[in-house]
């Protein structure tokens, strides 16, 4: 009986030792998100909105060097970090909305070491870019 039990631990061991490696080793595809939108007077707003999800290296963000004067992000941006995605959401009566964040773009690979910020943007979904 001895042997059996120490071949089941080893099994175990070896099992466990499998899934850390393998859940080290991926990523994942997308990043859940959720929000409240409220007014100036912390009213919650309700309807469509457009919003826009960048990673940035840094925390410092200039308007007129990072983003154009349409609303586009300068890909040359110094601390632009080369990905970004919009969506349309619907909030409810309280203003909550989700959405799985890198569902439209792949997000990148992310890697120890790395520090990036997310970025996240609203404007109502019918208007222009600025």
């Amino acid at each position: 009986m001895p042997i059996l039990g120490l071949a089941i631990a080893l099994t175990f061991i070896l099992l466990g030792t499998y899934s850390n490696t393998y859940a080290a080793t991926t990523t994942p595809g997308t990043i859940a998100y959720q929000a409240r939108l409220l007014n100036s007077s912390n009213v919650p707003l309700t309807g469509s909105y457009s919003v826009r999800f960048s990673l940035w290296s840094d925390a410092d963000f200039s308007v007129g060097v990072d983003v154009d004067g349409a609303g586009a992000i300068v890909i040359a941006a110094p601390g632009y970090a080369g990905w970004q995605e919009t969506q349309t959401v619907t909030t409810d009566t309280y203003g909550l909305f989700d959405v799985a964040v890198g569902s439209v773009t792949p997000l990148p690979n992310f890697t120890n070491g790395t520090h990036d910020f997310l970025q996240v943007e609203v404007k109502p979904a019918a208007s222009p870019a600025t």
